[in-house]
């Protein structure tokens, strides 16, 4: 996940635990410090088969840009949960 938008940052996303900061999509693999369990979590339906992918270019999310070599399969889920504040996993400042 990454924020490329101003008004999420200024608004407190970090109590999720999500990344206070600017972001910009590359193709790597990294880890935040902060932990978090959903909760309340009810499933209300699963489905998985073959699909088709469509992104549409965005000035301020530029994941269509991203290449696309293959879409093996698809899932889509639906589901009800209840993101509780993020946990601080390592306090690199203590």
């Amino acid at each position: 996940m990454y924020l490329e938008d101003e008004p999420p940052i200024t608004a407190g996303r970090g109590i999720w635990g999500f990344p206070m900061k600017h972001g910009m999509p590359r193709l790597s693999v990294k880890k935040d410090l902060v932990g978090y369990r959903l909760r309340d979590v009810v499933g209300r339906g699963a489905w998985e088969g073959d699909t088709r992918l469509h992104l549409i270019p965005h000035v301020n999310c530029r994941v269509a840009d991203l290449p696309v070599r293959r879409i093996r399969r698809g899932r889509h889920q639906i589901v009800d949960f209840t993101l509780p504040y993020g946990d601080v996993l390592h306090n690199y400042l203590a």
